[in-house]
C-alpha cells in the first residue's frame, strides 16, 4: 500500500477512517462525514465489504461484483486520494489501486422562484446553488445529443467545478475555445460564486461593461443555448453566465417571446428608451435650469423659480444630491431584510423625501426626476448593463453642469465610442447596429420565432437556421 494513512488523518482532521478486515489484510474506507450519505456508505459499501471479508477482494471485484453504487472509478495515483476526498468521494483503499465512490451528501435548497428575474407567465424554475441540479434543468429542457458539456476545477484550494454548455453543431468554435482558453488560464486560490468568475473571465483591466451576460432562470439558459451562446454554470452559485452577449440582447428576455410579439417589441423599446432617458434626463434638466432659462415662457420660469427659492445649492450640486441620496436607499434597502424591507423602503422615501424638500436642501422636481431615473435603473431583465450608466450619470451630470448642452454631447459621444470599441469574446458590442447587419438589427427590435428562422449572423454560428417560417 504506496500512502501513508496515519499521515492524511493527522494532516486533515475532518477525514475519517474506517478499517475492515478481510482476507486480504485491513482495507482502509476513507471519507469526510460532513460530505458523505452515511446510511450509503454503511449499506452500500461497508456491508458488502463485511460479507464478503473471506474472499479476496480486488478493485474488479468491488466495482464489478460487491459495490452497487452507480458512479466509481478505479484510481493507480495515490498521490490522488487526498483530493478525491476533500471533493466528498469515498475512497477504498487496496494493495496496489484504490476505488473512488460518489456516495455524496450536499446539503441543498429545492428548485425554487427566480428572485431577481420575475416572470408573469415563464416558468418559474430557477437555476440553484447545485450544479448537478442545474444539469439536470437543463437537460430537462434540452434533450439534444449535441448539447457539450465542459466540466473545469477552478481555484488551487476551492477546487470549484465549473460547467460550460453549448451546442456544438451551432455555437462558434472559436468563441467556444476562447471561454475555454480563459477559464484554463485562471490561476487563483478560490473561486466561490460566478460573479467573481465573470472578472476573470472579462478581457481587459479597464472594462466597464460586461462581457458576460447573466442568467437565473432556466428557460433563460435554454434559450441562450439554443440561440447558439455558451452557458456558464458555477457550482455554489445560482447566477449562470451567458458568452457572447451584445449591448441589445441585455435588454431581451424570454418573456418577450411567450407574449404577443408585437407587445414583446414594444416592450423591448420601453427598456431600451428608459435606460437612455435614466442617463439624459437629471444632466438635460441641470444645463436648461443653469444655462438656458431664458428660452422658457414666463409662467415655466415662476414655477422653476418657485420650486428652486429655498435650494442654496447650484443646479448641478442639487442635482448630485439626489443622485447621492437615491443610490444610498437603493443600497440600504439591498442589504434590508426582506421582512421588513418595502415597510422600511416606503417610510424612508415618504419621510426622507417629504423632508429634504421642507427643508430646502431639494427641490420638488429634482427628487421627481431622481425618483424616475432610479424606477428606469431597473427596467433591462440582466441588470448588470445598467451599473456602468449609473457611474456615468453623475459624471454627466458634472459635464452638464460645466459645459451645458455641449458637455452632454461630448459625454455621449465618449459613451459611444466606449460601446463601439468594446467586445464581447470577439463578437462587438453593438452588434448589430456597429457594424451594421440590417437583419440582425430590425430583429433585435422584433423577435418571434415564427418569423425570425435565422440566428444572429454576427454570431457566426455553425447552423445559421432555427427553423422555417410560420404562417
Amino acid at each position: 500500500m504506496n500512502i501513508n494513512i496515519p499521515e492524511i488523518l493527522n494532516k486533515n482532521i475532518a477525514i475519517k477512517a474506517r478499517f475492515i478486515k478481510t482476507s486480504n489484510g485491513e482495507i482502509p474506507i476513507l471519507f469526510i462525514p460532513q460530505l458523505t450519505d452515511r446510511h450509503f456508505l454503511s449499506e452500500f459499501v461497508i456491508e458488502p465489504i463485511v460479507r464478503n471479508k473471506n474472499i479476496e477482494i480486488t478493485s474488479e471485484v468491488l466495482m464489478k461484483e460487491m459495490l452497487t453504487i452507480d458512479e466509481m472509478e478505479i484510481g493507480t495515483d495515490f498521490a490522488l486520494i487526498e483530493e478525491h476526498i476533500l471533493n466528498g468521494m469515498t475512497v477504498v483503499i487496496l494493495d496496489s489501486d484504490y476505488v473512488v465512490v460518489n456516495i455524496k451528501k450536499v446539503e441543498r435548497k429545492n428548485v425554487g422562484e427566480p428572485q431577481i428575474s420575475y416572470t408573469l407567465r415563464g416558468p418559474k424554475d430557477s437555476l440553484v446553488e447545485n450544479l448537478e441540479a442545474n444539469l439536470s434543468l437543463l437537460r430537462y429542457r434540452i434533450k439534444d445529443e449535441h448539447m457539450a458539456t465542459e466540466n473545469f476545477k477552478v481555484g488551487r484550494r476551492t477546487k470549484t467545478s465549473v460547467a460550460m454548455f453549448y451546442l456544438d453543431d451551432v455555437a462558434n468554435s472559436k468563441v467556444v475555445e476562447e471561454v475555454r482558453k480563459r477559464i484554463n488560464d485562471i490561476d487563483v486560490d478560490g473561486i466561490l460564486e460566478s460573479g467573481e468568475l465573470q472578472q476573470f473571465l472579462t478581457k481587459g483591466k479597464f472594462q466597464i461593461f460586461p462581457q458576460l451576460g447573466i442568467v437565473e432562470r432556466s428557460d433563460m439558459a435554454a434559450g441562450a443555448i439554443l440561440e447558439g451562446k455558451i452557458v456558464i454554470l458555477v457550482d455554489g452559485s445560482g447566477i449562470g453566465l451567458v458568452a457572447p452577449k451584445v449591448f441589445v440582447e441585455y435588454f431581451g428576455s424570454e418573456d418577450d417571446h411567450y407574449d404577443n410579439k408585437f407587445f414583446g417589441a414594444y416592450s423591448k423599446r420601453i427598456r431600451m428608451f428608459a435606460l437612455f432617458v435614466m442617463i439624459l434626463l437629471m444632466p438635460t434638466y441641470v444645463a436648461t435650469v443653469t444655462f438656458k432659462l431664458q428660452y422658457f415662457s414666463p409662467k415655466y420660469l415662476e414655477l422653476i423659480y418657485s420650486l428652486r427659492q429655498n435650494v442654496p445649492f447650484s443646479p448641478m450640486i442639487e442635482a448630485l444630491l439626489a443622485v447621492f441620496v437615491i443610490e444610498l436607499l437603493r443600497e440600504s434597502l439591498l442589504r434590508v431584510p426582506n421582512v421588513v424591507g418595502g415597510a422600511i423602503g416606503i417610510a424612508a422615501g415618504v419621510i426622507l423625501g417629504d423632508a429634504v424638500v421642507t427643508a430646502g436642501i431639494l427641490s420638488t422636481l429634482t427628487l421627481i426626476i431622481a425618483t424616475l431615473t432610479l424606477l428606469m435603473s431597473f427596467t433591462p431583465p440582466d441588470f448588470t448593463i445598467a451599473h456602468p450608466f449609473r457611474i456615468f450619470h453623475p459624471i454627466l451630470i458634472i459635464l452638464a453642469g460645466f459645459f451645458s448642452f455641449w458637455g452632454i454631447l461630448g459625454g455621449v459621444i465618449i459613451l459611444i465610442i466606449v460601446l463601439a470599441t468594446h467586445k464581447s469574446f470577439g463578437v462587438p458590442f453593438l452588434a448589430p447596429i456597429i457594424p451594421f447587419y440590417p437583419g440582425d438589427a430590425a430583429k433585435s427590435f422584433y423577435y418571434s420565432k415564427t418569423d425570425c428562422v435565422q440566428r444572429p449572423k454576427f454570431l457566426n454560428l455553425k447552423d445559421k437556421v432555427r427553423g422555417k417560417k410560420g404562417s
